[in-house]
């Protein structure tokens, strides 16, 4: 958790304005039940950080996804899982149901990921 919050601190312009470590939705969940260990604003679409370092992590992000679209809660995802053995295929599998952008290993895609961010938070800065 502690490279996940360096590398988002690092990547995202402004990050004490945009970034808020586990947020939930103040009007649709109230008992904070559905959060997002990164939420990071500034664009028209927020984006939903997860960090995923085993099966529970993971399926608490599928849950809350879900919940999220079913609110209809406007938003892109973005999972980091913390190396290939953390989350199981099946598991995996059900989260790129409702998360297609992720990266395994966050060490081993630090340049990938924090490209990723580059290109997807930048928009905040543009005007």
């Amino acid at each position: 958790m502690e490279d996940f919050r360096t590398l988002l601190n690092e990547k995202v312009s402004k990050p004490e304005e945009r970034m808020f470590f586990n947020w939930w939705h103040p009007e649709r969940d109230p008992q904070k039940i559905y959060k997002v260990d990164c939420l990071i604003n500034g664009m028209p679409k927020p984006l939903f950080v997860y960090a995923l370092a085993n099966d529970n992590r993971a399926r608490d992000a599928t849950i809350a996804l879900h919940q999220f679209k079913e609110w209809k809660v406007s938003f892109r995802p973005l999972g980091i899982i913390k190396d290939s053995k953390a989350v199981s295929n099946n598991v995996l599998a059900r989260f790129q149901d409702v998360c297609k952008e992720y990266f395994v290993g966050i060490n081993e895609s630090y340049a990938s990921i924090a490209q990723y961010i580059d290109e997807n938070t930048s928009a905040a800065t543009d005007g």
